[in-house]
Parts: structure tokens; sequence; C-alpha cells
């Protein structure tokens, strides 16, 4: 598919033609490079959104889960009379 961009700025031009140069590529290889990273880069971020959300969700439910068991076994060590000295470790 083609697409044609009119009225770029010359110093873009120029500097698309550097950079292309110092890549060892054309102006449109480079341009078509910088385009598929471009989309690439956005299609990422989506995804790290994605897992930053999920991390998040695991979390919370780790977390409420830990509390919960704690309850738990503090009503337990309750209910038999059992003492744990913090301050000790045991």
């Amino acid at each position: 598919m083609d697409i044609k961009v009119r009225n770029l700025p010359a110093k873009t031009v120029a500097s698309l033609d550097e950079l292309a140069a110092k890549s060892a590529l054309s102006r449109e290889e480079y341009i078509r490079q910088l385009l598929d990273h471009h989309v690439m880069y956005i299609e990422v971020e989506g995804l790290n959104k994605k897992y930053e959300n999920l991390v998040e969700s695991v979390t919370e439910n780790v977390l409420a889960s830990l509390n919960y068991n704690s309850k738990i076994i503090n009503k337990f060590l309750e209910l038999h009379g059992v003492s744990i000295d913090e301050e000790s470790g045991d």
C-alpha cells in the first residue's frame, strides 16, 4: 500500500535523509522501518499496560488472601491457647 506525505519541511526531509544514510538505508526504507517500529511500540505499550493491570490485580488478590489466612491462623491459635512470641520469631 502506498502512502504519500506532502509539504514536509526541508529540514525534516534533510534530517530523514541523514538518518537514513547513517543507517545505510534509502529514505523510503528508513521511513518504512520508522513507521513499523512506531506501530510496534504502540502495541507493546498496550501490552505493558495490560500486564501492569494484571500484576496489580493479582497482587491485590494475594494480599487479601494473606490477610484472610492470617486471621484464620490467629483465630485457630486463640482457640487452642497457643501464643506466639513475635520478638523472638518463634
